[in-house]
């Protein structure tokens, strides 16, 4: 999906299953500019595509996540998942589709062991 730097592209292709067929998005992604922000990692849940955006506060880093509306064409931000002082932290957690769940998964900040995984079933809001 997408795509940045020389011929950034703002369309993007959902493959149909029940018409078998790769079907074009175009103006999936609003404007160059603001798709730099969001992290060419998306996924599907329910359906439903799912991205991360990385966001600057002041001395903060945050990481949220957007839900597209294919009938609208339009993203939606669901809200801030984490917040870090180190923007290279945040672009390491990776968006992954396990059932009906969307998760969250990134290293521990401050060289913790182990990982963080968030979970959340969107369709129940």
């Amino acid at each position: 999906m997408g795509g940045v730097g020389k011929g950034s592209r703002t369309s993007s292709e959902f493959y149909d299953p029940e018409a078998r067929k790769w079907v074009l998005v175009p103006k999936m992604w609003p404007k160059p500019t603001y798709l730099s922000y969001f992290m060419r990692d998306v996924v599907v849940v329910e359906n439903r595509a799912y991205a991360k955006r990385l966001n600057s506060e002041q001395t903060m880093f945050s990481l949220s996540v957007w839900e597209y509306c294919q009938e609208r064409n339009r993203w939606s931000d669901l809200g801030v998942v984490i917040r870090h002082i180190s923007k290279l932290v945040l672009c390491d957690y990776r968006l992954v589709s396990v059932g009906d769940e969307l998760w969250i998964v990134g290293m521990k900040p401050d060289a913790e062991p182990g990982f963080n995984v968030l979970v959340c079933r969107p369709g129940t809001r």
